[in-house]
């Protein structure tokens, strides 16, 4: 079925919504062919291969029917939300009110809150010269000021841990005596099976690779 026809379908008022659905894409101010005129050969064929998208009497159908389903749910929602405020004396209307800005004012404020806990945790973690992203700034912001500072206090105890116990294992052989027994050698680091510790070690000890 061609454009046109739908169109022509669409004139009946009980399609009303639905000839929304098209009134998009035509450019052509309601012409179908640019000169008042149809196809001009009379035959009554819908099946010319003129370029435009042809639907079945099926998709039109289907099309209009999701458009009126839409267009009913919008239209019911704003129906039950001014009957809902019909309802009200003008005293619940002015509760109403004053609780919507006030729920809108606490959101504002919990957002504001909780950036400056963010920038608090942060300054803590930089005065332990602790630098992290803003993903774990997040996790660490709790839903007040006391609550967040223990959590980041908790985190910089960990953190110092791991980084002591790093330290020990990299460093857990023991230093090189010159000339005694058991003296680390070059040899020594370049058998270190983990690549990590082994160029720490390279730093550590720089004059066994000049």
């Amino acid at each position: 079925m061609k454009l046109r026809k739908i169109k022509e379908i669409l004139k009946d008022p009980k399609f009303a919504y639905a000839a929304l659905i098209f009134d998009e894409g035509d450019g052509d101010g309601g012409n179908d062919d640019g000169n008042g005129e149809d196809n001009g050969d009379g035959d009554g064929n819908e099946d010319g291969d003129d370029g435009e998208k042809k639907y079945t009497q099926a998709e039109v159908n289907k099309m209009i029917a999701e458009r009126l389903k839409r267009e009913k749910a919008k239209s019911k929602q704003h129906e039950d939300e001014a009957a809902k405020l019909a309802r009200m004396s003008e005293s619940e209307k002015q509760k109403k009110a004053l609780k919507d800005l006030q729920d809108r004012l606490d959101a504002f404020e919990a957002k504001e809150a909780r950036g400056k806990m963010a920038r608090e945790a942060r300054r803590m973690l930089q005065d332990e010269s602790i630098i992290v992203d803003d993903i774990i700034i997040d996790a660490l912001v709790k839903d007040d000021a006391e609550n967040t500072d223990t959590a980041v206090k908790a985190f910089i105890k960990s953190y110092k841990a791991a980084l002591k116990q790093e330290a020990k294992q990299t460093f857990k052989k023991p230093a090189p005596k010159a000339g005694g027994a058991g003296t680390l050698t070059r040899a020594d680091i370049l058998k270190i099976a983990d690549r990590s510790e082994r160029q720490k070690m390279i730093k550590a000890h720089p004059e066994l690779f000049r």
